[in-house]
């Protein structure tokens, strides 16, 4: 019986597979791969390459490479008790929509991997040579892709299964680096009263997304919360937040001696928060209770922690002139670990010009400087220009219309893909990147519209088969 791609999405959702845990996944893909009969190339990462040979008629055609990663972000709810490395994504289907029981869905990139497994299993899919290319730890950096050894690909032609909605052809994209700013911590004796305060209720997910909808940073709004009390004699004894730099935060907490009436300077600067933010983040709250005694930083580290956090480049930095309505330069204030142990800051840096991308790294050494912080960049990756000629995309647009009736919106993402790394390595390549309609990817509230699920899959078909007929 003919499986199709919703049964390899539930196959795969029963496989536990977050970042840097994917063999199992890939041991998967493997075994219909060569149940299959098809040649296969697995590296020590997992990394994985399945060569399709081309339907009948259609072996003049350049090959394609239909490319996606096998990984997913972990995240769950409050409350909600899973272990993503022992455990699958236990599906919830609403009508027509999926999502997942308190966890990420995994739809970024499942959507990928399940297209791909399907092509492969189904060989009346008409299709020139295909290379499917499966590719891990996309999550944390494009750490997989950038370790492939990409030597023997033969393609000309690229398609990427991780984006979307439905309805639009990636064409560009941005590269991005990770920043991250460490210094020693200095303690000294405190008498006050100490409190715990906590930022919490923001929205949290990707940088890129959440700035585009213009939702808040909850170090950000930590940093400003604390600043505010130790200009009113206030000291601070630690701050954390965030987990991955290029995530907003959803929540983050201090700890701040305060010999005072602690609800006189914050309980207004909440009402503040509540009211500007009260369309992109409505739930968060700026809350205060007593915590232990104990030490607080002395004033260099208290400053070179909070004036870093609030003068750091962050957010929306410049827009796209190919398009005005992409975001080009941004930076997002990830994490932030200050302690008695040291302080650590880290930041994601994204632009679609690698010289922007490098001003920003600078800017963020310089500043560092001044507060006696050692300054790492890492998980350099470069971006996806734009091509004037394109007959991959030509051709998407055409099939596309064909199917809808109507053209399909053109444009880029302000985020890292792996197209970047491929168009970098093998610079030949015609690349189009596509996708159904899934949304708030990165957070537990993902999911993924089924009937677009369906339809995006007959396109990618339909655009096979006609590439299958160009030479």
């Amino acid at each position: 019986m003919r499986r199709t791609p919703m049964d390899f999405f539930r196959a795969i959702s029963a496989i536990p597979r977050i970042s840097g845990n994917e063999a199992a996944a890939a041991d998967y893909v493997e075994a219909l791969a060569r149940e299959k009969g098809y040649a296969v190339r697995r590296d020590a990462m997992h990394n994985l390459v399945v060569v399709r040979p081309a339907s009948a008629g259609m072996e003049q055609a350049p090959t394609v490479m239909l490319q996606g990663h096998l990984d997913m972000v972990a995240a769950k709810k409050d409350g909600v008790e899973h272990d993503f490395d022992t455990q699958g994504i236990e599906l919830v289907v609403n009508g027509d929509i999926l999502t997942a029981a308190g966890t990420t869905l995994g739809a970024d990139d499942g959507v990928a991997v399940s297209y791909m497994l399907a092509v492969l299993d189904d060989e009346s899919i008409e299709a020139p040579r295909l290379e499917c290319v499966f590719t891990v730890q996309e999550e944390t950096g494009l750490v997989g892709v950038q370790a492939l050894d990409m030597e023997g690909l033969e393609a000309r032609r690229m398609i990427n299964l991780d984006a979307g909605p439905e309805g639009s052809l990636l064409v560009t994209c941005a590269g991005g680096s990770r920043v991250n700013l460490r210094r020693p911590a200095a303690m000294v004796e405190n008498t006050a009263p100490r409190w715990r305060v906590t930022v919490s209720g923001l929205r949290g997910g990707s940088g890129a997304a959440g700035m585009e909808r213009q939702q808040a940073n909850g170090l950000a709004l930590l940093a400003l919360a604390c600043q505010e009390l130790t200009a009113a004699g206030g000291r601070l004894a630690a701050l954390t937040g965030g987990d991955r730099e290029g995530f907003l935060p959803q929540s983050a907490q201090a700890v701040v001696a305060f010999d005072g009436d602690i609800a006189a300077v914050l309980a207004p600067l909440a009402a503040r928060i509540s009211k500007t933010w009260a369309v992109a983040d409505p739930d968060v709250t700026l809350t205060w209770e007593s915590a232990q005694e104990g030490p607080v930083f002395d004033r260099p580290t208290e400053r070179a922690v909070l004036e870093a956090l609030r003068l750091l480049p962050q957010g929306i930095l410049g827009m796209s002139t190919v398009f005005p309505e992409l975001v080009e330069t941004s930076s997002t204030l990830g994490l932030c670990r200050a302690g008695e142990e040291g302080v650590e800051i880290g930041l994601s840096m994204r632009s679609a010009s690698d010289l922007k991308k490098e001003m920003l790294q600078q800017q963020a050494a310089l500043l560092a400087a001044c507060y006696g912080y050692e300054v790492e960049v890492s998980a350099n990756y470069p971006g996806w220009d734009y091509e004037p000629e394109s007959p991959l995309r030509e051709a998407a647009i055409e099939v596309f219309t064909q199917q809808y009736g109507h053209a399909p919106k053109v444009g880029g993402v302000h985020a890292g893909f792996e197209c970047g790394v491929f168009k970098a390595a093998m610079p030949w390549l015609d690349i189009v990147a596509m996708g159904p309609t899934y949304q708030l990817m990165h957070t537990a509230d993902e999911w993924l519209d089924l009937p677009s699920f369906s339809r995006s899959f007959t396109f990618l078909t339909a655009l096979l088969r006609k590439l299958g007929q160009m030479a």
